[in-house]
């Protein structure tokens, strides 16, 4: 099982939790859990299943967001959000 881990900045952070819940629950993962600031996402039972899915962590620390989870699933969510990046300007 490989795990990557990758830093988001942005430069306004008050949307960033919202972009990740929807974004990560748009990959097939259930909604999110919170602890302190920590998102937790946990993989629905088909992702789990069909792919080895393993829960997803976005940690929101000062403007940037910090993701770790399946290597697989951090690449998707990296081409998610740049495609919402580029789809905006």
């Amino acid at each position: 099982m490989l795990i990557s881990s990758v830093r988001i900045v942005f430069s306004n952070i008050r949307e960033a939790d919202k972009l990740s819940e929807f974004l990560i629950t748009l990959m097939g993962y259930n909604p999110s859990i919170r602890q302190d600031n920590t998102l937790i996402f946990k993989p629905t039972f088909y992702q789990f299943i069909m792919y080895s899915a393993r829960k997803i962590k976005s940690v929101i620390d000062g403007n940037s967001v910090i993701i770790t989870g399946n290597y697989m699933f951090v690449v998707k969510l990296i081409k998610l959000i740049k495609s919402c990046e580029t789809s905006e300007t």
